[in-house]
């Protein structure tokens, strides 16, 4: 009918661009800009409308324009008492980069090999591809050598 028209796409356009677009012309849409995150939309760029092309509204309509803020932050996970491996898991998981610092403590100690801390801390917001510099004990090795005594098996008796 009179005054219809189509959204147009703006995905791929600078905000300035995509709302330049909408707010011309051809459309005179009111325009409500809303950050979203996203991972594969770069910052500052169109993700999508609502209403969403191509749907059919009046010009001047209302219509929201979406822009990326960039991914999404990822939050730091509990890290603390689990094992190295365990926590290398759970960083790689929610898209971190782990990277591990050594705390020197004695041969036989329980928490060897276990997470002592997390820099940044569990639960601190980070953006994703950060690295989190994990410590984790480290038992020294062993400096004593041990004697090791060796037994001849003796022979069983034999029997007639």
């Amino acid at each position: 009918g009179a005054g219809d028209v189509i959204v147009p796409s703006t995905n791929g356009l600078a905000q300035a661009a995509a709302q330049a677009l909408l707010e011309g012309e051809g459309y005179q849409f009111v325009v409500t800009i809303v950050p979203e995150a996203s991972d594969t939309v770069a910052v500052g760029t169109a993700t999508r409308t609502d209403p969403a092309a191509p749907a059919v509204v009046k010009k001047g309509d209302p219509i929201t324009l979406y822009v990326s803020s960039g991914p999404a932050p990822v939050i730091v996970p509990p890290l603390e008492g689990l094992s190295e491996t365990t926590a290398r898991g759970k960083l790689v998981d929610v898209g971190l980069v782990p990277s591990v610092t050594y705390e020197p403590t004695s041969a036989g100690d329980p928490r060897d090999g276990k997470v002592l801390s997390a820099n940044p801390s569990s639960g601190t917001s980070v953006a994703k591809g950060s690295t989190v510099v994990l410590r984790v004990w480290k038992a020294a090795a062993a400096t004593t050598t041990t004697a090791t005594t060796t037994t001849t098996p003796s022979t069983p008796p034999t029997t007639g």
